[in-house]
């Protein structure tokens, strides 16, 4: 059986917190042909030091060297996803 390829692009710069339950929730799809790419916007505290051990074949790292405009960032994100169907994790955070 063919199974579509998905992707899953999870921007992220600096929020860690948001960004580790985020990544747990997508990795918990059993989905047999999906790849998690992590469009790492030049964050600063560890985001693949974190990431790497957790050892799942699925996730990809793509990392910016400068700080990116969003439309840029979610570009290159895309570019390097490989998925039939992409789809961008987005939040909207307040200042509350």
């Amino acid at each position: 059986m063919h199974y579509p390829r998905f992707s899953i692009i999870i921007p992220t710069v600096n929020r860690q917190v948001e960004f580790k339950a985020t990544l747990r929730t997508v990795m918990s799809d059993p989905y047999p042909n999906l790849e998690i790419v992590i469009q790492d916007n030049h964050t600063t505290w560890g985001l693949s030091e974190y990431t790497l051990p957790l050892g799942d074949p699925r996730i990809k790292i793509n990392r910016s060297n400068t700080r990116l405009p969003m439309p840029e960032n979610w570009s290159q994100a895309i570019d390097f996803s490989t998925g039939d169907y992409v789809f961008i994790l987005s939040a909207i955070v307040t200042g509350k």
